[in-house]
C-alpha cells in the first residue's frame, strides 16, 4: 500500500510540474468582462421562457429559418475553407502555441467563427417557438460551444483550428440538409449519415486536442 501511495504522489508531482499554471484571477476577470457571460445567461433565460408562436408567427419564422439555414451553410463552408488555407499557410503545432494567431486569416476566421456560435442560439430558439421539444444535448451543445471557442480565442489556443475546421465542414453539410428539407428539395445524404459525421467529428476533435 505504501508503494502504491508513493507512486501516486510521484504522478501528482509530475502532473503539477507539466501542467501550465493557471492565473485564476485573470480568468475570472476576463469572464466577467466579456460578452460570453451575458449571452450565456440570456440564452438560458430564453430557453426556459420562450413559448409557442401563433400560426401566422410560425409561417413567418419558417420562411426566415430557411434563409438562416442557407446563410449558415455557406458561412460554415467559407470558414472551413479559410481555416484550411490558414493551416496550410501557417503550419501546425509550433513550440509557440499562439504563433498561428499572428496570421491574419487564421485569427479573423477563428474570431468570426466564435461569434457565429451566438448566432446558432437561433437553432435552440426555433424549436420551442414552433412547439417542438428541445433536447438537453442540443441545449448543452449550444451553451458549451461558445465557451470552448472563447477560451481558444481569448488565450490564443492554436488548437482552435480543429474546432473551426471540423465543425465548419459538418455545419456546412448539416445546415445544407435542413435548408433543402425546408425547401422541399432532395438531399443526397441520409440524416443518419449526418448524425454519424457529427459523432465522428466530436470524437476526432477530442482526440486531436488531447
Amino acid at each position: 500500500m505504501a508503494a502504491v501511495m508513493e507512486v501516486a504522489n510521484e504522478l501528482v508531482a509530475i502532473t503539477a510540474e507539466t501542467l501550465p499554471k493557471v492565473d485564476y484571477q485573470r480568468l475570472w476577470r476576463d469572464i466577467y468582462s466579456c460578452e460570453l457571460l451575458y449571452f450565456s445567461i440570456a440564452f438560458v433565460i430564453l430557453k426556459f421562457t420562450l413559448g409557442e408562436l401563433s400560426d401566422s408567427g410560425k409561417k413567418i419564422l419558417r420562411v426566415l429559418f430557411k434563409w438562416y439555414n442557407l446563410f449558415m451553410s455557406v458561412f460554415s463552408l467559407v470558414s472551413f475553407l479559410c481555416m484550411g488555407y490558414a493551416i496550410y499557410t501557417v503550419g501546425l503545432y509550433s513550440n509557440e502555441c499562439d504563433r498561428a494567431f499572428d496570421n491574419a486569416l487564421f485569427r479573423i476566421t477563428a474570431k468570426v467563427f466564435y461569434y457565429s456560435k451566438f448566432l446558432e442560439y437561433i437553432d435552440s430558439f426555433y424549436l420551442p417557438l414552433m412547439a417542438k421539444p428541445l433536447s438537453f444535448l442540443q441545449f448543452f451543445h449550444h451553451l458549451g460551444a461558445p465557451m470552448d471557442m472563447w477560451l481558444f480565442v481569448q488565450y490564443s489556443g492554436e488548437c482552435i483550428w480543429i474546432f473551426v475546421f471540423l465543425n465548419g465542414f459538418i455545419h456546412f453539410v448539416m445546415y445544407g440538409y435542413y435548408w433543402t428539407r425546408l425547401m422541399k428539395f432532395n438531399f443526397p445524404m441520409p440524416k443518419q449519415l449526418i448524425t454519424a459525421m457529427q459523432i465522428t467529428q466530436f470524437n476526432v476533435g477530442f482526440y486531436l486536442v488531447w
